[in-house]
């Protein structure tokens, strides 16, 4: 999801398609949490009221996501932290590890392991049960079409040319499940740089199926890189919002590697040649705002997108 931001500084005008997207979002938090009907109804019905308010341009869709799960959270009497998704994202990190070790001979055996290890983390971004209803995902067809799908845009020279030389590098993560195909390209940098120092973020509370501290260890994470929060509590990293730790590493870092929408659409303002975005174009709004088309993979270098969309834009 991608804001569109009007001139007045206070107003922030949603995509159409932005808001049915969270109102889908809302009914599968309350129906994950577990919420009787009528609950989940209401919970439908207070974010389509926070979405008719007027803005402020320093807020965004992350922060409504993060207002849907504070409200469940707290119409389901659990804990402020308690991880709604913890189930399906336990489940697509045991999907996505049925796949690890075929995988990793596709990268070992490969005519360039480089550029089949990034096809491999960009075909993990299909895992995203934020953006759609995890008991209708078929994850075998769904690798089985995008590992074979080519890049519309794919950014890797000038990304093997930094990776040459760095001695630091960035990687934010994005959802549960696609960090075990994160992990698999984090091992092929190792494998060509083993003295290059890898940093791991990850979510600093549960949101949706974005992967926390905790998924990345379950899952092997730390034997890469070092694993440690962002400090963001929303679905993206907006510099703001993350810890100290994490914009220094941000600023410092050689390289740094982006996974997913969400890092993306807060991040793609403040990325230099330093960040590469890694992801699939999911939704009319991301399209628009990276200059990419729908359903493809990207892979694609900060500061090589459009300006951002006028209000008139289609």
């Amino acid at each position: 999801m991608v804001d569109v931001v009007t001139t007045d500084e206070t107003i922030l005008e949603m995509p159409l398609e932005c808001r049915s997207c969270i109102l889908g979002q809302a009914m599968r938090t309350a129906r994950e949490a577990g919420l009787p009907e009528s609950e989940q109804s209401e919970i439908v019905q207070q974010t389509a009221k926070w979405m008719s308010y007027p803005y402020p341009r320093s807020r965004s869709t992350l922060h409504l996501g993060r207002l849907i799960a504070d409200q469940v959270v707290a119409r389901a009497k659990l804990q402020r932290d308690f991880d709604i998704y913890h189930e399906p994202k336990a489940l697509s990190n045991r999907l996505a590890q049925t796949h690890t070790e075929r995988l990793r001979r596709s990268i070992l055996e490969s005519d360039d392991p480089l550029a089949m290890a990034i096809r491999v983390a960009a075909a993990g971004n299909v895992i995203d049960f934020g953006a759609k209803d995890h008991s209708h995902m078929d994850i075998e067809s769904e690798l089985r079409a995008v590992t074979s799908q080519p890049f519309e845009r794919f950014d890797i020279e000038p990304f093997r040319q930094r990776l040459a030389s760095a001695a630091s590098l960035l990687y934010i993560c994005d959802n549960a499940g696609e960090i075990v195909f994160d992990g698999l390209l984090m091992e092929a940098m190792r494998r060509l740089r083993p003295e290059l120092e890898i940093h791991a973020a990850f979510r600093d509370a549960p949101i949706l199926n974005d992967a926390t501290v905790q998924d990345a260890l379950a899952v092997g994470i730390d034997g890469w890189a070092e694993v440690f929060s962002s400090g963001s509590r929303l679905a993206g990293s907006k510099l703001d919002e993350c810890s100290v730790d994490f914009r220094l590493k941000f600023s410092s870092s050689d390289l740094v590697v982006s996974k997913g929408q969400g890092n993306l659409s807060s991040l793609i303002d403040d990325a230099d040649e330093r960040v590469f975005f890694v992801f699939r174009t999911k939704c009319p709004p991301t399209a628009r705002r990276s200059g990419t088309t729908l359903g493809n993979l990207q892979m694609i270098q900060g500061r090589h997108f459009p300006p951002l969309p006028s209000p008139s834009s289609p």
